[in-house]
């Protein structure tokens, strides 16, 4: 009796400290859940035919109540379902305080008035919709039932990261000392998935305290900055991309796995840069498409692809298809952010060797010279002009108010961008671009 007393007493004392959730790693067959999903969707859509049709003009108002609940959850349950037929998952800005506050309105006609809510304003983290509003529906309304009769529900922002806290005066989700319900373990799944993590410790209420931590999306910083569509068929690089260009300050709007969601994102959007992976499959025609798609429907949005190749064709059809920044993978990350950077600002980046030989592959030799001069800055521009005009380096120092060494790296950079050996053959290339003095 003294053995199992003392480990009723250990499992307690496990039960009662703070500690992270451990999920398990198995997943169902993708298989069998999108077969499933399939064959639900038309009982899905069945509810909220009838539920729309059941209303009438003499219902009272606790009836009105109840079927919109209906109606509610029967296209909550049909976004669910859509969500697995449908991919790749777009990422985008996601209010949690939005959601919380739904499934609350919800859980009231079930559970009553026990709901204290503190929600002081937008809580929005960069994820899936319809993965968040799963992980908020489980905490809350599983809070709501195994408590005794109170349940407080919490988001807020703090220190570049949104807190969900959901309190209750009962057992909570923990159905047995140490161990996990569930409904928990999806919750789990769904916040790491997100790039946040799960607590669970005692709650002044008496019951348990569950407690999601997310990164924010729009820490104080991001206010302002660059606004970015993220494209990508590597999810750990580009969901890593994302939190790196975020702690720049920059707003990163969606983060989608297909050249198709990127066009969708971008038209609805309007981001100042799209960032596109150029191969998809091993094949780099449906980012070239998108990129094309992409100057028609936001013409304001520049597009710079990120990707593993350098290999001529696949650069060279990217400049054909508009892209204005082609920068690779192995870069450092403070390459590429200048990039992104610069074509935002306008520029066309590519690196010069990179530029020439995909120009060169694709070409006639005046296409290739067009394409080139393409990639000069504003100021290496004047420079070629200047050289045309007949100017020698003193000249173009004085009149670029610059010193003679800075006019020697400008002329340099020139004819090393323009794959060309002297002054002359820069002129000759910039005769061929209808570059006159």
């Amino acid at each position: 009796m003294e053995t199992r007393g003392a480990q009723a007493r250990q499992s307690n004392a496990i039960a009662r400290r703070p500690r992270v959730i451990d999920s398990p790693g198995g997943r169902p067959d993708e298989r069998d859940v999108s077969e499933l999903c399939h064959d639900l969707r038309q009982p899905v859509a069945a509810l909220i035919q009838l539920a729309a049709a059941a209303g009438t003009a003499d219902m009272s108002q606790p009836a009105r109540e109840r079927l919109a609940q209906i109606t509610r959850e029967a296209h909550r349950l049909c976004s669910m379902v859509q969500a697995v037929l449908t991919a790749p998952p777009v990422w985008e800005p996601v209010d949690l305080g939005a959601i919380a506050r739904g499934v609350v309105q919800s859980a009231r006609i079930t559970y009553g008035d026990r709901f204290d809510v503190s929600i002081p304003g937008p809580a929005r983290v960069l994820g899936q919709l319809v993965q968040l509003d799963r992980a908020l529906s489980n905490l809350i309304e599983n809070a709501a039932h195994v408590g005794h009769g109170r349940v407080r529900v919490e988001v807020r922002t703090v220190g570049g990261q949104v807190r969900v806290g959901v309190d209750d005066d009962g057992p909570g989700l923990l159905h047995a000392p140490g161990g996990v319900s569930l409904g928990l373990l999806i919750v789990d799944r769904v916040v790491r998935e997100h790039g946040g993590q799960v607590v669970v410790e005692d709650s002044d209420l008496g019951g348990t305290r569950v407690e999601m931590g997310f990164p924010a999306a729009d820490r104080a910083g991001h206010r302002g900055g660059l606004r970015l569509v993220l494209c990508d068929d590597h999810r750990l690089f580009v969901e890593s991309l994302a939190v790196v260009l975020q702690e720049r300050g920059w707003d990163v709007l969606a983060v989608v796995e297909s050249p198709d969601a990127a066009v969708r994102a971008v038209t609805t959007y309007r981001p100042d840069v799209c960032v596109l992976d150029a191969l998809f499959d091993g094949d780099a025609a449906a980012a070239v498409a998108a990129a094309g798609k992409m100057r028609e429907t936001s013409p304001d949005t520049r597009v710079v692809v990120l990707s593993g190749t350098d290999e001529p064709a696949v650069v060279g059809a990217a400049v054909t298809a508009g892209v204005a920044g082609y920068v690779l993978k192995t870069c450092e990350i403070d390459a590429i952010t200048a990039c992104i950077e610069r074509v935002a600002g306008g520029e066309a980046v590519m690196d010069a060797e990179l530029a020439r030989r995909a120009i060169a592959h694709r070409s006639t030799p005046e296409d290739a010279a067009v394409g080139l001069v393409r990639y000069l800055t504003s100021r290496e521009r004047e420079v070629l002009v200047r050289l045309v005009r007949g100017e020698d380096t003193g000249a173009i120092a004085a009149r670029m108010g610059i010193r003679p060494a800075t006019a020697r790296s400008h002329i340099q950079n020139v004819l090393a961008k323009l794959g060309v050996h002297s002054r002359l053959e820069a002129v000759v290339l910039a005769s061929r671009c209808g570059i006159r003095s």
